[in-house]
């Protein structure tokens, strides 16, 4: 009687979730592309453009938006766009984690940003940074 009552509730926990994933309609080819991400490299070559950003609550932040071209280890370019909560220093070199996402301008997007010293940098994305 045990192992009935335990595939019972098994079935019902994944209906339940599945349900729940069909109701929502959960996209998940975009789920997928914010996933998968690449490793790119770029140098910042001038400040952000700054933008307010109101909140109802009356609250408000600044970012600061970046476009720029990004490269790979064999040196291929994708422009991407991000943002920061800062103005990022000048000639500082990213490692950017590039979605397959893009904005309505075409733009890449990226999940996060790291700073890395040159060394850390592959030769021919070093060539087409300019490093």
């Amino acid at each position: 009687m045990k192992p009935i009552k335990v595939i019972v509730y098994a079935v019902l926990i994944i209906s339940i979730v599945l349900g729940a994933l069909f109701v929502t309609k959960i996209d998940f080819s975009k789920l997928k592309k914010q996933m998968n991400t690449s490793d790119m490299y770029v140098v910042v070559t001038e400040n952000g453009q700054e933008e307010t950003i109101q909140f109802e609550d009356k609250d408000s932040i600044i970012r600061y938006n970046y476009v720029q071209s990004a490269y790979d280890k064999n040196g291929a370019a994708k422009k991407i766009t991000f943002s920061a909560n800062k103005n990022l220093r000048l000639n500082a070199i990213l490692l950017v984690k590039v979605q397959e996402l893009q904005d309505k301008e075409g733009y890449y997007l990226i999940g996060s940003y790291e700073e890395v010293q040159v060394d850390q940098v592959p030769d021919k994305t070093k060539e087409k940074l300019g490093l």
